[in-house]
């Protein structure tokens, strides 16, 4: 099963995860990319993680709250 973060960060064309936030407001081709991936296509660990992740790098969220 692919990775989340991996395949946002793929289309996102971002070096590094923490710049990933901003692409979607950058760029209206990879928004679109992105909201046309498969959600079934992605474990739950996969979805917990990237949102997380991402929650964290926006919003200064701390990880901790959102595990299991």
């Amino acid at each position: 099963m692919p990775d989340l973060l991996d395949q946002l960060q793929l289309l996102a064309e971002c070096g590094y995860l923490s710049d990933m936030w901003a692409a979607p407001y950058i760029n209206e081709q990879v928004k679109q990319e992105q909201a046309a991936l498969s959600p079934e296509n992605f474990s739950g660990p996969s979805w917990r993680e990237a949102v997380c992740r991402l929650l964290y790098f926006s919003l200064g969220a701390l990880p901790e709250l959102f595990s299991d």
